[in-house]
């Protein structure tokens, strides 16, 4: 049975994340569709794709969790 310790380090092990080429440049894709969003005529979009479990979600989490304020 985990400890309350051991269940917090796990988490805090499962909420890391590490900035790899592939998701760095996904990340500066979404800062360009963010910060220049008014520049357009019409409004850019972006679509994620990729296998199950790939870190999509994780990945979209941690920009949100990063970039929450608005610009």
């Amino acid at each position: 049975m985990l400890t309350e310790a051991k269940k917090a380090k796990l988490n805090q092990f499962k909420a890391v994340f590490i900035e790899y080429t592939i998701p760095k440049t996904i990340i500066n894709d979404f800062d360009k569709l963010r910060l220049h969003h008014d520049l357009a005529g019409e409004k850019p979009c972006m679509m994620l794709s990729g296998d199950t479990g790939c870190g999509k979600s994780a990945l979209i989490k941690h920009y949100y969790d990063n970039n929450s304020r608005p610009c």
